[in-house]
């Protein structure tokens, strides 16, 4: 059984993670994933890896469904409440004091420069995380399924299809390919 953070421990991490860190919730789940999986051991890879999954079939923004998805896991209703408290909150002020100041830096030169650089910054994390979250697939030997899905998922987002009869299908799919099917 894999040890079990406190509900203080829990939340100083999702403050750290899903509230402050930048380049969005890609950035924000690798950053996670991490943490629980690889530093302190908290959950399986496997295990967070279901729970972003689910996570992603909700509607709305994503980090907070996964942040509501690992509190319920380790602590259910109190954990949930405080998984979503932890990436909402902190992150609604700040979005909150950036709109506030949004058009004073929107007509600085300087500020707009800083912003293309930032821009590309983010794009760079998202990139990176990305490819941290595909590696797992990549080293198992399931290159050639991983880039066929991958790039199937990426055709299909490019003709502006619904993802979520994609996950559903892809999912049907892993299952009947795989070693749990029919047991």
């Amino acid at each position: 059984m894999d040890p079990r953070p406190s509900l203080g421990q829990l939340c100083r991490l999702l403050l750290k993670h899903a509230a402050f860190t930048v380049g969005g919730g890609t950035v924000t789940t690798v950053a996670l994933e991490r943490d629980l999986v690889e530093t302190d051991k908290w959950l399986t890879r496997d295990r967070f890896r279901t729970i972003y999954g689910l996570a992603r079939l909700t509607p709305g923004t994503n980090i907070l469904a996964l942040t509501t998805g690992l509190g319920w896991h380790f602590f259910r209703l109190p954990g949930a409440f405080l998984g979503l408290a932890s990436a909402a909150i902190p992150g609604s002020i700040l979005a909150a004091l950036l709109a506030a100041g949004y058009q004073q830096l929107y007509q600085n030169e300087i500020a707009q420069r800083f912003m293309a650089g930032a821009a590309a910054a983010v794009c760079g994390f998202i990139a990176a995380s990305n490819l941290k979250l595909i590696q797992p697939y990549l080293a198992s030997g399931q290159r050639m399924i991983t880039a066929a899905i991958f790039f199937g998922v990426l055709a299909v987002s490019l003709l502006g299809a619904s993802p979520f009869p994609v996950f559903v299908g892809l999912g049907v799919l892993g299952y009947l390919l795989s070693d749990g099917a029919g047991k």
